[in-house]
């Protein structure tokens, strides 16, 4: 009969000499990049290099330079690691920082997270994803009275001058998806922001009605229409529609608090 075959045994971390793969490895690994292996003479060289078996390190680190799930995965258990200060730098960055720091995996290795970690907050557009906002802003708690006045004032210009949405809730710290329940692209205010700065008829006052009394359909005009108006006097739009009609002339509802108070109409 035949010799039984020999099967080798399989190396493992600490077999035959082989040193264990540590996470202070998995974080150089995680700045090599593709050209750091390729230095190396590819994955088996990096393999001699740090003195451990070519089929370990494979398990967490691929040929183009990114770690694997498990490397991530070990390195940052889901979200433990990534800070707020982290969310509040990547708020900033836009899609031409992502780029510039080569990408999702770029950020990563420069901020020693995970790449897997990191695309649970932040999108290769450079937008933060719902879960980074809710981190940084529990809905609605951080926009406060005063941000939704100066957004009133904004307009559709103010809005495409700060970038968009998105520029605008950088530009004042808070999560894009928190801003869009309260600001529209055209930069109006929607009726939850409305509703918050003016519970509907408290603010506008006889004051206001008689001078909006005098505009007539050239003041509505030249103030750039019921919504510029609605700026102009600080009262949320939809308020001010309660009193006030687009041809400059005042509603039923106008007309009656008026007369209560002994106007001549």
């Amino acid at each position: 009969m035949p010799p039984p075959v020999q099967i080798p045994c399989k190396e493992t971390d600490t077999g035959r000499g082989r040193a264990a793969v540590t996470p202070e490895m998995l974080r150089e690994w995680q700045h090599l990049g593709k050209r750091g292996i390729d230095e190396a003479g590819g994955l088996d060289g990096l393999a001699t290099q740090y003195g451990v078996a070519s089929g370990t390190l494979k398990i967490y680190l691929r040929a183009d330079g990114t770690l694997t799930k498990r490397a991530g995965d070990r390195l940052n258990p889901p979200g433990t690691d990534i800070t707020l200060e982290m969310l509040r730098e990547w708020q900033h960055l836009g899609k031409q920082g992502v780029d510039r720091a080569g990408g999702l995996d770029g950020v990563a290795r420069q901020y020693g997270v995970a790449s897997a970690a990191l695309t649970i907050y932040l999108r290769a557009s450079g937008t933060l994803t719902k879960r980074a906002e809710d981190r940084l802003n529990p809905p609605g708690t951080d926009i406060t009275l005063e941000m939704l006045r100066e957004w009133q004032r904004l307009g559709k210009q103010g809005v495409d001058r700060a970038g968009g949405l998105d520029g605008v809730a950088t530009q004042y710290g808070v999560g894009s998806g928190t801003l869009k329940i309260y600001l529209r692209a055209d930069g109006t205010l929607k009726k939850r922001a409305e509703d918050r700065l003016n519970p509907p008829g408290t603010d506008i006052t006889l004051e206001m009605l008689r001078a909006w009394q005098r505009l007539g359909k050239q003041g509505v005009d030249r103030a750039g229409g019921l919504d510029g108006v609605a700026r102009q006097y600080g009262v949320a739009s939809s308020a001010l529609k309660i009193y006030l009609r687009a041809d400059g002339t005042l509603t039923k509802r106008a007309e009656g608090r008026l007369r209560k108070d002994g106007v001549e109409m």
